[in-house]
């Protein structure tokens, strides 16, 4: 979860105001978002260093070129870098086309070392680092997601009316717990859990906005980019990113003819990704503030 359990507890206690409560768990999931960020940058870094040295000689001469080798030599870093991502994916290198003849004849020897240098980065690093951030990034969103519910389900459990119309609590369950509060926490915990686990991401966006009003993202233009991420991490983690005919549904596109398409989790994939969770999450935050903290402003603040 996103918040340890004793500092979540804390944020139950009658003196503190739901909106802190609210701020708190839009913060943990913001810092995830912002440390990812700094995991991105840090790869493009470490592919950067790779080449400093043999940069160093070649930055000299190009400072004092014209325009035009200047702007060349920006793309060739680019399409340098982009390369290390195309061979840690295994596929295969672009071809570079000069449009400056100066910067051809001033990299005529570093080319070849340069595709070299590119065929020999670390590979599974990157892919790694890819991969592993996006199974981050959809954990640390459904933390906060649970989080978020658990607060609202336990300071206005009314709403928990459309979950628990058919439940019964034991005996056990109610003797197990000293006072009604805990009581209280434990099923709203129990309830959260269980939508988190129990619905794919558009099921239970779908099922929030019936029940409780919840902003219906699956209308939103960017949505299929959305869940594309969480299809993605499950077929990264299940099928080393081998694209299922789920997937090709879920997310509107033509599955390829006698061909078997790996998905894959590049720096420019993952920053796209990440500036739409930070946008999802905003309007998410919003939301519980808006319709969750006046409900329940007689508590003292």
């Amino acid at each position: 979860m996103s918040i340890p359990d004793d500092e979540f507890n804390k944020l139950l206690e009658d003196y503190v105001d739901p909106k802190f409560g609210f701020k708190r768990i839009h913060k943990g999931f913001l810092d995830s978002l912002n440390s990812l960020e700094q995991l991105i940058e840090q790869s493009r870094k470490n592919i950067d260093r790779f080449f400093e040295e043999s940069d160093k000689e070649i930055e000299s001469v190009i400072t004092k070129s014209d325009e035009k080798t200047k702007s060349d030599w920006k793309n060739y870093v680019k399409w340098r870098n982009d390369s290390v991502e195309f061979a840690s994916l295994g596929r295969q290198t672009p071809k570079f086309v000069f449009t400056s003849d100066t910067l051809a004849e001033i990299l005529k020897t570093k080319h070849d070392e340069n595709i070299r240098k590119i065929q020999s980065f670390d590979k599974f690093q990157v892919k790694f680092i890819g991969e592993m951030s996006l199974v981050y990034l959809i954990s640390k969103f459904e933390s906060f997601l649970y989080d978020a519910l658990r607060y609202v389900f336990y300071l206005e459990p009314r709403i928990l009316k459309f979950q628990l119309k058919d439940t019964m609590i034991s005996y056990e369950e109610l003797f197990f717990h000293d006072d009604f509060k805990q009581l209280k926490k434990s099923i709203a915990e129990k309830e959260a859990k269980k939508l988190i686990d129990d619905y794919n991401v558009h099921d239970l966006i779908k099922k929030l906005n019936k029940k409780i009003n919840f902003p219906d993202l699956t209308k939103d233009k960017n949505w299929k980019r959305f869940q594309d991420a969480f299809l993605r991490r499950n077929l990264i983690i299940h099928s080393d990113g081998i694209a299922d005919e789920k997937y090709y549904s879920a997310v509107g596109r033509k599955k390829p003819k006698n061909m078997t398409m790996t998905l894959y989790v590049n720096q420019q994939y993952m920053e796209m990704t990440i500036s739409l969770f930070r946008n999802y999450l905003e309007i998410i935050n919003k939301f519980f503030i808006e319709n969750f903290v006046h409900e329940v402003e007689g508590r003292e603040t």
